[in-house]
């Protein structure tokens, strides 16, 4: 079997997913090759989500989505294509400064 090009894996998750893809490229996940997909979902049926860009990560050879979470003994780990980790200093100054409201007036 023939590894998919990016165009074809790209129009493969289009067709199949309802989405409008952005980028495709090639990565590496777990040692192995994969493209990293950039997708938006469309507005059609899409509720909340709709417009929401996400990465996903694609089979070369068989254009199949692969799962972004792996079970380990300890719990799960997401890819190492994105990172949801808070990019925060660790003295939570940051997230105060966030989430603080200004007294209301009166």
């Amino acid at each position: 079997m023939a590894q998919l090009s990016t165009d074809e894996a790209g129009k493969k998750l289009a067709e199949t997913y309802n989405v409008r893809v952005l980028d495709v490229r090639l990565a590496e996940h777990d040692g192995k090759p994969v493209y990293a997909a950039k997708v938006m979902r469309t507005g059609e049926g899409a509720g909340n989500a709709a417009f929401m860009v996400t990465t996903l990560l694609v089979d070369p050879m068989t254009g199949n989505l692969i799962s972004a979470f792996e079970h380990r003994t300890t719990g799960y780990e997401t890819s190492a294509t994105d990172s949801y980790e808070a990019r925060l200093d660790s003295s939570g100054s940051e997230m105060r400064r966030m989430t603080n409201r200004p007294a209301p007036r009166n």
